[in-house]
């Protein structure tokens, strides 16, 4: 489950790593995946953005986008990296850090390691190189 929260998000602007094909979800019938983005994504936005499906499209937020822990740089078609608060099955909340386009680089994993310690959160899960590694409390 993906966690919503409403407060004064951040505006999305040119980003639309969400619809990059590397999340999962279905938007009006068309399955989306990793390495299969979004039917109705185009180079200049989404094809039916003001007729967009709620769940997903409206309901997902990444964390980037809702906390004020992330500054700029860190906007998912900057960074390549989409972060995600989810609830686990265990009723825990989790960070989950997803590669999109281009492995996880040295200031990225710095920055991970610096939401850990700071106590930012206390359970955060990422992909580098060869596999899934996680920091947890």
């Amino acid at each position: 489950n993906i966690m919503i929260t409403n407060n004064n998000d951040k505006p999305c602007g040119e980003c639309t790593m969400c619809c990059q094909g590397h999340l999962t979800g279905t938007a009006h019938g068309f399955d989306f995946r990793p390495g299969k983005p979004c039917h109705w994504i185009r180079d200049s936005g989404c094809a039916i953005y003001p007729y967009r499906p709620e769940n997903p499209c409206k309901t997902f937020k990444c964390e980037w986008k809702i906390s004020k822990n992330f500054p700029a740089e860190y906007r998912p078609d900057k960074s390549n990296v989409i972060f995600i608060n989810r609830n686990t099955n265990e009723g825990e909340t989790r960070l989950d850090v997803v590669e999109s386009g281009k492995p996880l680089n040295a200031d990225t994993l710095h920055f991970i390691m610096r939401l850990f310690n700071d106590h930012k959160y206390d359970h955060i899960r990422y992909f580098y190189k060869d596999g899934w590694h996680e920091l947890k409390r």
